[in-house]
């Protein structure tokens, strides 16, 4: 029912067969829906179908990504592709899927945080040992439901748009980087956007340092020297590239500075200061 580029497609402009398919969907879907419905009514499959639709935008979004990925990197190792139609194809064709579903499960979860922003909950006031916690009343929970929706989220302080602000830029560097350049070779190919040269082995760090920001600023670990320090690694690559020119160099300079200045004012505990003080703390019994 979609068109390809030389074939005559059903939905431009739209043909009986695309007014056929849409009744026999609506009608399955009516014949379908008793039993959906009751299967839906029980917890854990209600639970899944809240899980999976939270990232239905990001999924609708984000499969060509998967899709550029996996198809990048087959070409980057000269890897097969069979004629569309042909008996190899449709015999890959579940093999094709099964990657793209591995490139795009990894991808899905990032952005979800940057939707719906955890809220910073209020310390717990102290209780005996054993008291069970107090049940807020309907007003309580009014009142504590309308302060959570005025809450702001941990991407809205000023290092969480910073984190933003550098995250989409760095990913839609990289992006259009890969639009000029291709997928290979990683290493020596060169080409030039409007403002700066790029290569492909950039292209991915752009987008591996872009994303991991924006992750940073929707689950709050802006707050902590670790994105920045990783910023900052990433930029100092940046400018080890053989294709930086005077312009890339100050511009992943200047990030790189910034970013250490931020993670040297952050403040932390590492992964043993961590485990530490876990084994330093009193058990409950």
């Amino acid at each position: 029912m979609v068109g390809l580029p030389g074939d005559q497609s059903n939905m431009n402009p739209p043909t009986i067969c695309i007014v056929a398919l849409a009744i026999w969907q609506l009608a399955l879907v009516m014949l379908a829906r008793g039993r959906v419905s009751a299967w839906l009514a029980r917890p854990r499959p209600w639970t899944a179908v809240i899980a999976v639709g939270s990232m239905a935008m990001t999924v609708y979004l984000w499969h060509l990504t998967a899709m550029v990925t996996v198809l990048g990197l087959v070409l980057a190792a000269h890897g097969p592709l069979p004629t569309p139609g042909g008996a190899l194809w449709w015999a890959t064709r579940p093999i094709w899927l099964a990657l793209l579903a591995a490139a795009l499960t990894p991808m899905a979860p990032v952005p979800v945080p940057l939707r719906t922003p955890r809220r910073r909950r209020a310390p717990a006031a102290e209780r005996p040992a054993g008291e069970a916690p107090p049940v807020p009343s309907g007003g309580e929970r009014a009142a504590a439901g309308a302060a959570g929706a005025r809450a702001p989220g941990v991407g809205e302080s000023p290092l969480g748009r910073l984190a933003v602000i550098l995250g989409l830029g760095f990913a839609t560097l990289g992006l259009l980087g890969f639009v000029v350049t291709g997928f290979a070779p990683l290493l020596g190919s060169s080409e030039l956007l409007p403002f700066l040269h790029v290569d492909p082995l950039g292209n991915l760090l752009h987008l591996l340092v872009g994303m991991q920001l924006a992750s940073a600023s929707g689950s709050g670990a802006t707050a902590r020297p670790g994105p920045w320090v990783l910023t900052a690694a990433g930029s100092a690559v940046l400018l080890a590239l053989p294709c930086a020119d005077p312009l890339t160099l100050t511009l992943h300079a200047t990030v790189a500075v910034l970013a250490l200045a931020i993670a040297a004012t952050r403040r932390g505990p590492s992964g043993v200061g961590m485990l530490y003080n876990s084994l330093r703390r009193p058990s409950s019994s």
